[in-house]
């Protein structure tokens, strides 16, 4: 972070909400590196770019607390703006073909289509139903589409990866403390990196060298 503020000139809190926005839409990714797991980020393919949508910026002033309405006004303004450029082109060079029409952008909606997701936010609530049986919750689409983007923020925005979320669910579900307070992927995300510890502390008690 520092290093980044020194070389563009600009602000900490400019720079951590500019990183913030970076990772949210996948243009660059969170990893843990050297001993000391200090973070690096690196930049991600292009395909794997979230498209800016209504309903992505929506999810986006969730996350990160910042007003959805001035997002969505600055992503209104450039849609007019590029879209009248386009026009102005096309004017110019009818024989151009426009390849990607950006007014689309506003329309088109995420959808979690990781399997690991799926099967990460299904073996946590397997194990809670294992756990408390009498507690009997049918989840509509809507709450299960809450859950699968709650747990795809663990791993894409916090920087958990597939195979640390998945010990991490199997330990507190083992864990006869924290059993009875994870019980949703919200909570799940919230205590992670306390239930890191944890689970550290305890791996590191026993000896365990081999915890994957």
């Amino acid at each position: 972070i520092e290093k980044i503020k020194t070389e563009l000139d600009i602000g900490k809190n400019s720079t951590i909400e500019g990183i913030k926005r970076l990772e949210f839409f996948d243009i660059i990714k969170k990893v843990r590196v050297g001993k000391q797991c200090t973070n690096r980020y690196i930049l991600t393919k292009k395909s794997d770019w979230k498209i800016i949508s209504e309903v992505c910026l929506k999810d986006y002033s969730e996350v990160c607390d910042t007003n959805f309405k001035g997002l969505l006004d600055k992503l209104h303004g450039f849609v007019t703006q590029t879209s009248n450029s386009k026009k102005t082109q096309k004017k110019e060079n009818p024989k151009e073909k426009d390849l990607s029409p950006i007014g689309e952008i506003v329309t088109k909606t995420i959808s979690i289509e990781d399997p690991k997701i799926i099967e990460l936010t299904e073996l946590l609530y397997s194990r809670v139903k294992e756990n408390y049986s009498f507690l009997v919750e049918k989840k509509t689409e809507k709450q299960w589409q809450a859950d699968y983007k709650e747990m795809d923020r663990i791993n894409r925005i916090d920087g958990r990866e597939f195979k640390i979320i998945k010990f991490i669910i199997l330990w507190s579900q083992n864990d006869s403390f924290w059993k009875q307070n994870i019980r949703s992927v919200k909570k799940l995300r919230k205590q992670f990196d306390t239930l890191m510890v944890r689970a550290k502390g305890q791996v590191d008690e026993r000896g365990i060298k081999d915890y994957d």
